[in-house]
């Protein structure tokens, strides 16, 4: 699932500022670790990144802990990341067809 992307400034205090591009639904996470006025959005147009349904609640644990992601998400934290994820799902642009565009490959014959 290709998820929408966003660039961030996150001021963790006087001296360290971080730019870093993330998913868009990781924004509250970050908002809720470093403070609503520290975490600014830079860029909406970055690249979508390619995420783990599945497995994108245990990675946010992993990285910020059950008691922040839970209260972002809720108690059901699964089903509000998958949720977060189905707003946040990025339009792939289609390839265009014609001269100068690569043609989709047709698959190959097994070979007996």
């Amino acid at each position: 699932m290709f998820i929408k992307t966003a660039k961030v400034r996150i001021i963790r205090d006087a001296r360290t500022e971080i730019v870093t591009t993330i998913p868009v639904h990781e924004i509250p996470v970050l908002k809720r670790v470093h403070g609503e006025g520290n975490v600014f959005v830079v860029d909406t147009g970055t690249n979508p990144r390619n995420l783990d349904p599945d497995g994108e609640a245990d990675r946010l644990i992993d990285r910020y802990g059950a008691d922040v992601v839970t209260r972002t998400f809720g108690e059901l934290v699964a089903e509000g990341v998958l949720e977060a994820l189905e707003r946040n799902e990025a339009e792939l642009p289609k390839a265009k067809k014609g001269k100068g565009a690569k043609a989709e490959a047709e698959p190959e014959a097994a070979e007996e």
